[in-house]
């Protein structure tokens, strides 16, 4: 673990994610506290279904890589990597545009499984999106 705690820099969480489909997505980590992990993410063309609603894939997209981001703050990266293992989503109310906003919260660290639970939310507070992430805490062969 790092330091036994999720790192609090957002400057660090987000520079992490250059080059990356979060980046592509506009994903923007905002803080991590208290073991939560939150990022927004615009709803634009890009992530929109022809209907003009926030495609489903996106919203999955955003739970994965806070959960997967929030994993990665705990572990050794020296030693230890981690792979999305299982993903359970409800898509509860649609977003039109605007922003949504994801808040990542744990439910079982463990030493080799970290189990995640991620709201989605609109602009207005309104759950757009709940899922359950699992992510596979892995270590490195030399």
């Amino acid at each position: 673990m790092r330091d036994g705690r999720i790192c609090k820099d957002k400057n660090e969480i987000n520079a992490y994610t250059r080059g990356t489909l979060m980046e592509t997505l506009g994903i923007t980590y905002l803080d991590a506290e208290d073991g939560r992990l939150r990022a927004t993410m615009p709803v634009v063309p890009s992530n929109m279904t022809p209907d003009g609603l926030l495609h489903g894939g996106a919203s999955i997209s955003l739970a994965e890589s806070l959960a997967s981001t929030a994993s990665w703050l705990l572990i050794d990266q020296k030693t230890h990597y981690m792979v999305g293992l299982d993903l359970h989503a409800s898509h509860v109310r649609p977003a039109h545009g605007g922003k949504v906003t994801g808040k990542c919260v744990p439910v079982n660290l463990g030493r080799s499984i970290h189990v995640w639970d991620v709201a989605i939310s609109d602009e207005a507070d309104k759950l757009v999106s709940s899922s359950r992430v699992t992510i596979a805490i892995r270590e490195r062969s030399n």
